[in-house]
């Protein structure tokens, strides 16, 4: 017996020994020697992996009708995937005329790359990540379109310096070179404090995602993003810099001197901004509508109706080996016994055991139907998810019992079969309503058994929050060896109050047992990441989009007031009242969001088209959504607008005249 470690365990249970290679380990009662300690960046199939043992198939007594194992394969580099898959068919299709009965029953190999392999949401998690990256992308754009406006404000403000610096002999590139030195050090600092909180939130975000969740290495600041970032955060100041910087080294100097640095590049400037400011707001609309999708898909994927209650239970999961527990008689005392201490711990109300959890990314299915309704060939049986449970499961669990009784301890090897069936498989065979006491073939679609049903119990979600539910059957854990059990309390108080009474009363059993102790919410809420995190990281960029807009249309329209005070001061001089210019500003800053969202809503109607796989509940185009961005932005350009307006209508028109 040999095996290889995992470098997490090394360095947690073994503190590193170097000496780890000649010692030996016991697992489930045998003694491994150690052979090998992994990597840190070796990640196989999951985070949570820390120990592999060699396979042991015995080639007498393996059955090809009930293996199931990965092959993984290296590709050598003049091996395309779609070659090796070609290939494996071709040796496929002879094992199917050599194994009708095992190989015949497939129709191909499926070859696909390790990570999709083993991640059973990758389709989904590819949209997820295009649509994440769009979205940064879109943050990115409007935060530069911010920088390129402000840049244009702040180099028409200096245009009479600029002119004066000319006049004083300094050359266009020299003026260019201290606009562009002075951009660059600002994005240098702004690109530092973004790397300061990209560490924080890797530091944060890595132990928020389960290793059990497909999880593969560290969350972590990768060195190759970081070197483009730096290189993007250099490149963004040259890009959207060096044309303002130009601007206002075209000035004409004579005209500018003469105008007090009021008119020509800075008119021109403020139509720019404008047409910035158009394209922020137009992008900022489309990630808060992204953001207003993805949210109301959480909140309705939160409202899923589970069939089960959760967030009352606490689940152990533990494992007796054959070395201690050698026989069914063992196992079933060992359970007994750890079932009637914890159901006298004060605060838990009902234990019971499974061999599955629902939503545990676990399928355990068997082949059903009728015995007058047999089907003609295997293919042609229908599958149900089926579960093995004790006396109490589903009370437990809070899934209802419809019509029948629950298990019982008699309903063992030596008692004829009983099985509970889902209400979506009664409604398929006994739409009348009277599935209890019906037989039902379940098991190997060659060799079926026949069970007798005893109840019809509720529907309940197993693969998925998001996928409907489906057929499921449940068989006594009384007929079984299942070693590995999931322990499901149902408590009263706080299931992490329980977390250590429990853990203590496993221990005390068995301290040899590994037993892992959480509570049902973490694995339903494992389910529902797929739209959490990408609700929150759109929410997080949406906000700060939206703030980015509004600034940008109070960063206009104030300059605007500065630009047109003699105008301002005209006006209110020939009679103009307060409200009237405040009204005029309010109303171009209005005008500027109107713009934006009609192109913003334009690209929102095809980015959520883009999303409709990773909606739930939910259309693209959902109008409450649409609604609130328009409702929102329309706000925000109103509310952007009214300091400036403010600011306006106050100017002193003697002030003004005196100053010209």
């Amino acid at each position: 017996n040999v095996v290889v470690i995992g470098h997490g365990l090394w360095q947690r249970r073994f503190g590193g020994d170097t000496e780890m290679i000649s010692k030996t380990l016991t697992l489930d009662g045998a003694r491994y020697d150690v052979v090998g300690v992994m990597p840190q960046q070796f990640t196989f199939p999951f985070g949570s992996i820390d120990l592999w043992i060699p396979m042991r198939d015995d080639p007498v007594r393996i059955d090809r009708r009930r293996t199931s194992n990965h092959i993984v394969g290296r590709l050598k580099s003049d091996w395309p995937i779609d070659r090796a898959r070609a290939e494996l068919n071709l040796i496929h299709s002879d094992l199917a005329v050599q194994y009708p009965a095992a190989d015949g029953e497939f129709s191909a190999v499926v070859v696909k790359p390790i990570r999709e392999a083993l991640n059973f949401v990758w389709d989904i998690l590819r949209i997820t990540f295009a649509i994440l990256l769009a979205a940064v992308t879109f943050a990115l754009v409007i935060a530069c379109l911010n920088v390129a406006s402000l840049s244009l404000a702040r180099a028409s403000a200096r245009t009479s310096e600029t002119a004066m610096r000319s006049a004083l002999g300094a050359s266009r590139g020299r003026i260019v070179r201290q606009l562009m030195t002075e951009n660059l050090l600002l994005a240098g600092v702004g690109g530092l404090v973004g790397v300061l909180f990209a560490f924080w939130g890797a530091r944060l975000l890595g132990p928020a995602i389960p290793e059990d969740l497909f999880r593969v290495g560290e969350v972590s600041v990768d060195g190759t993003v970081l070197l483009f970032t730096v290189l993007l955060t250099a490149m963004t100041p040259l890009f959207f810099g060096l044309a303002p910087a130009l601007a206002v080294s075209r000035a004409d100097l004579i005209e500018t001197i003469k105008d007090g640095g009021r008119g020509g590049p800075g008119r021109k400037s403020l139509r720019a901004r404008r047409a910035l400011v158009v394209s922020e707001i137009a992008l900022a609309v489309v990630l808060i509508s992204g953001m207003g999708l993805m949210v109301r898909s959480f909140l309705a994927i939160k409202d899923v109706e589970l069939g089960f209650e959760s967030e009352p239970l606490l689940i152990v999961e533990t494992s007796p080996p054959a070395s201690d527990y050698a026989d069914g008689s063992l196992l079933t005392a060992y359970y007994e016994r750890v079932t009637d201490r914890l159901k006298a711990i004060p605060g838990v109300e009902r234990v019971a055991t499974t061999s599955v959890l629902p939503m545990n990314n676990e399928l355990h299915n068997t082949r059903y139907a009728r015995p007058d309704q047999r089907p003609a060939g295997p293919d042609d049986w229908p599958i149900a998810h089926q579960f093995s449970v004790s006396a109490g499961y589903f009370a437990a669990m809070g899934i209802s019992i419809d019509i029948g009784r629950d298990f019982e301890p008699s309903d063992n090897s030596n008692a004829p079969e009983v099985v509970a069936i889902s209400g979506q498989l009664a409604q398929r065979y006994w739409p009348d309503g009277d599935a209890v006491g019906q037989p039902l073939m379940i098991g190997d679609a060659r060799d079926p058994r026949t069970a007798t049903v005893i109840a019809v119990v509720g529907d309940i979600k197993h693969e998925s929050v998001a996928m409907p539910s489906q057929a499921t059957v449940y068989r006594s854990i009384y007929r079984t060896q299942n070693r590995r059990r999931f322990v499901v309390t149902r408590n009263t108080t706080t299931p992490s109050a329980l977390a250590e009474p429990i853990r203590k009363v496993m221990f005390e059993e068995d301290a040899n047992l590994p037993v892992s102790v959480y509570p049902m919410s973490d694995i339903v809420g494992q389910g529902t990441l797929l739209w959490s995190i990408p609700s929150i990281a759109l929410a997080v960029l949406g906000v700060a989009s939206l703030l980015l807009a509004a600034l940008g249309i109070y960063g206009v329209m104030s300059y605007s007031v500065v630009q047109r005070s003699r105008d301002i001061g005209l006006r209110i001089a020939l009679g103009a009242t307060g409200a009237q210019v405040r009204r005029l500003f309010i109303g171009e800053g209005f005008k500027l969001g109107v713009v934006g969202l009609v192109f913003g809503m334009a690209i929102a109607v095809a980015t959520g088209q883009a999303m409709a796989s990773l909606l739930f509940g939910v259309s693209p185009l959902d109008p409450l959504t649409l609604i609130g961005a328009f409702v929102v932005f329309l706000a925000v350009a109103v509310t952007a607008s009214y300091l400036p307006a403010l600011r306006a209508s106050r100017v002193d028109p003697l002030e003004v005249l005196r100053s010209e």
